[in-house]
């Protein structure tokens, strides 16, 4: 079974939740989840893929999920090369941009507490 068939309504969830940031912090109102699969490169659009994705990483790409990568990145539209990268930005992103640790974290949290 796919990771989105399983994961549908936490996917969900995370999306419900980053909508209203993307908002805020973009000015853009993100209204469907397909949205996040068009090739745009339009900045909210691209910090709402790279968000959903690391977050979604950090919960099951280890035990006892255990989803590959790809499994993930094909959620958001995107191939595990592209997964990667906005990884390591979000590395970057962490410890450099004003802000971004504590809203990513809130972010984060939000999500955990809604799937447990």
């Amino acid at each position: 079974m796919s990771f989105l068939k399983k994961y549908k309504s936490e996917v969900e969830i995370l999306f419900q939740i980053i909508k209203p940031y993307i908002l805020e912090k973009y000015d853009m109102d993100i209204v469907e989840f397909k949205e996040l699969n068009k090739k745009s490169r339009k900045r909210p659009l691209v910090y709402a893929r790279k968000i959903m994705m690391v977050i979604l990483m950090e919960v099951y790409n280890k035990e006892p999920y255990k989803y590959t990568q790809e499994e993930i990145a094909e959620i958001v539209g995107l191939d595990r090369t592209s997964l990667i990268h906005h990884c390591k930005m979000h590395i970057n992103d962490y410890s450099v941009l004003k802000g971004y640790k504590s809203d990513y974290d809130n972010l984060r949290d939000t999500f955990l507490e809604q799937i447990k």
